[in-house]
């Protein structure tokens, strides 16, 4: 199932995992808006008190019937979770007044059910009721063995997340809860909630930084929630990603309990891929950050911090899992954007530099992927484009209006290149007092070919780029990114320009600079391009400063408008300039149609000594064995063009074993001579 008919078959695509309600909501509920959005109205409005305000959010989660009237609602808040308030509580109860204090400790005390299981590899106890608002379904036959299927799915599930996510990653075990749940298990309770789960913090662990022991809760059967792409089926699937999910929130409660609430969830949800990749549930938050990319990345509005798992991939994909991992444990003693810097500085790389390549990849996703970026690149959204130019020039034109890039934040202006465009020329002049990063994306379209690159920007975060040549792309997106955490809603200004091609031009240019073993033959590559209009005839002409043989030294090349090919020319060495004579190869082409439509290259070519080629030959054979032979025992001639060209084995002298290393090189798949400079 492609991921436009995910969209399309769920209406709650911005629900969030841990406090997500399921697919099957009420019938029509009394309020426009959700209990939540009441509340913090009201909060706003200054109609509660902050502590009333804890005091209620925490009620439309654990006890929704026991609210004021004029707070019920069924309708859903898709923009908050239940750990976000459950943390936010914790984090304030001593704050609070006894009263709410008590009403609290009533609302957050631990379910309790009537049955458990221990899981298989004995780290979780899993409790579940068969009767009540929270029976699990009771199908029990596979195995018939007395425990429902369902509850014996949870426990499997919970070790395979624990086996990757402590096991494998190394990241630190949640504290115990000095026995709550009956024992030192880690606890998971199942409950009817308009939910997949949350994670519940309950008290200080054992560490001197401010960890917290806790359990987790999961729906009771996980029957309509939004589609996966789990083969097992969406129930089982939303129970996988669930289990993943809720039990990371239970580790990063062992480095921070108090940590910011996006990167929280944010890497929750990007875990639910690392433990269950098939399951791809995540797929179904990707609309609000694909859909606004001028928000910040640490934004939590509509889900942002779900959708924003992408940024765990991104790093994930470029940098290793265990970079999360790292993150964590920076957290312990700050926040995110400072971890994501001393990690990165590890790689060599900086937070600006990487968020701005974040958001250049995003670009390369869903119809536009190209299969060398994000693995389920081809899965993901179409990144919103902020406009779109076909007609030149443009000038003195600024961010779309409720669009302006928020810090770390992004627009995308795409330029469709005219056919007839020799050049084309983009220029930038960002907010004074803002760092930006300008990404621009070269691409044929028909393709999905990509040349990228980066502008070079001022002091002033003023800049310029002009692709030339055009080689055949049709678009150029420029990805303005505003790379400064916290200067939000900020200006740019920017404009675009070409230049035709005229109706005949050509560009050369060689490879890489090559070396040559002497009285050996090295092949030079070069390129050319038709950069003109129409399609014609190029003479080709080969010369080299040394007066080598070539072959060929001349040619020519029919190109069509905008065709590249190759042209290769053989070099041989002599054999008579001395080891490390540097030679230079100019290639040109002239237009067979216009006189004056010319242009050249050169590459470089060094001699190099081949071990082992006694007679330089400029090869390694038998007769090289030979070689040596007479000259150790029958006062034959000395290697040459010097003595150590006879020192195939590389020992710095010349020897009967040379002869022998020849011989197996030969014959007996021996080893090519370790010290030549070309393999």
């Amino acid at each position: 199932m492609t991921i436009t008919s995910r969209i399309i078959e769920s209406s709650l695509l911005l629900a969030v995992l841990i406090g997500l309600m399921p697919a099957t909501q009420p019938a029509f509920a009394r309020a426009e808006q959700s209990s939540l959005a009441l509340i913090e109205s009201a909060y706003q409005d200054g109609r509660l008190s902050e502590q009333q305000r804890i005091l209620y959010s925490v009620q439309s989660i654990k006890d929704p019937a026991a609210l004021p009237a004029e707070f019920q609602s069924e309708v859903f808040e898709g923009d908050r979770c239940a750990t976000t308030i459950l943390v936010e509580a914790y984090q304030e109860f001593n704050n609070l007044d006894s009263s709410t204090q008590a009403a609290l400790t009533k609302l957050l005390a631990r379910p309790s059910q009537a049955h458990s299981i221990v899981s298989p590899d004995g780290i979780f106890r899993i409790h579940y009721d068969l009767t009540g608002a929270d029976a699990v379904p009771s199908t029990d036959t596979s195995p018939a063995n007395g425990i429902p299927d369902f509850v014996e799915w949870l426990a499997e599930y919970a070790d395979s997340s624990y086996r990757t996510e402590v096991d494998n990653m190394g990241h630190l075990v949640p504290p115990s809860d000095g026995g709550l749940g009956g024992d030192n298990l880690y606890d998971i309770y199942t409950e009817e909630m308009p939910y997949y789960g949350y994670a519940q913090p309950e008290g200080g662990g054992p560490e001197p930084w401010n960890d917290s022991y806790s359990y987790i809760a999961v729906h009771r059967d996980f029957i309509g929630f939004p589609p996966n792409t789990d083969p097992d089926g969406n129930q089982k699937g939303a129970a996988k990603v669930t289990l993943a999910h809720e039990y990371y929130h239970a580790i990063q409660f062992a480095y921070d309990v108090g940590e910011n609430v996006w990167f929280m969830e944010t890497s929750s949800t990007w875990m639910e891929d690392v433990v269950y990749d098939v399951v791809n549930d995540n797929y179904n938050y990707l609309p609000t950050i694909f859909n606004n990319p001028d928000w910040p990345l640490h934004s939590t509005t509509s889900g942002h911090l779900y959708s924003a798992f992408i940024w765990g991939k991104y790093l994930e994909e470029n940098f290793g899992a265990q970079t999360m991992h790292d993150i964590w444990d920076e957290l312990i003693t700050t926040s995110p954007y400072p971890a994501f810097a001393t990690v990165l500085a590890t790689k060599s790389t900086t937070v600006a530099q990487e968020v701005a390549n974040f958001r250049k990849w995003n670009y390369i996703t869903s119809s536009r992927d190209d299969g060398n970026h994000y693995e389920e690149g081809s899965e993901y959204l179409p990144v919103a484009v902020t406009r779109t130019h076909s007609s030149y020039p443009v000038s003195g034109m600024g961010p779309v209006s409720g669009k302006f890039p928020d810090g770390m934040g992004a627009n995308y202006i795409v330029f469709n290149i005219p056919p007839d465009a020799y050049s084309f020329t983009v220029d930038f002049d960002g907010e004074d007092g803002v760092e930006w990063i300008v990404q621009l994306l070269a691409r044929k379209v028909a393709t999905n070919q990509y040349t990228e690159y980066q502008m070079s920007l001022n002091s002033s975060q003023a800049g310029q780029f002009t692709l030339l040549p055009i080689s055949g792309n049709n678009e150029l997106t420029m990805v303005i990114v505003n790379v400064s955490q916290g200067f939000d809603n900020r200006s740019y200004s920017y404009g675009a320009s070409y230049v035709s091609s005229p109706a005949y031009a050509i560009d050369v240019y060689s490879s890489a600079d090559d070396s040559v073993y002497s009285h050996a033959g090295v092949t030079v590559s070069f390129s050319v391009e038709n950069l003109g209009l129409n399609a014609d005839d190029f003479n080709i002409s080969v010369t080299n400063d040394l007066g080598w043989t070539m072959a060929p030294s001349s040619g020519s090349i029919f190109l069509n408008s905008g065709q590249v090919s190759n042209f290769n020319v053989v070099l041989t060495s002599p054999g008579t300039d001395p080891i490390g004579t540097v030679n230079s190869v100019r290639l040109t082409a002239s237009a067979n149609s216009v006189v004056g439509i010319t242009d050249s290259d050169s590459s470089v070519v060094e001699v190099f000594l081949q071990h082992g080629d006694s007679d330089h030959s400029g090869a390694l054979t038998i007769s090289d064995a030979v070689y040596i032979i007479n000259y150790i025992f029958g006062g034959g001639p000395a290697p040459v063009p010097v003595t150590l060209a006879g020192d195939a084995d590389c020992s710095g002298s010349i020897a009967i074993a040379d002869a022998v290393y020849i011989i197996n090189y030969i014959f007996g798949g021996g080893p090519y001579p370790v010290c030549n400079a070309i393999q």
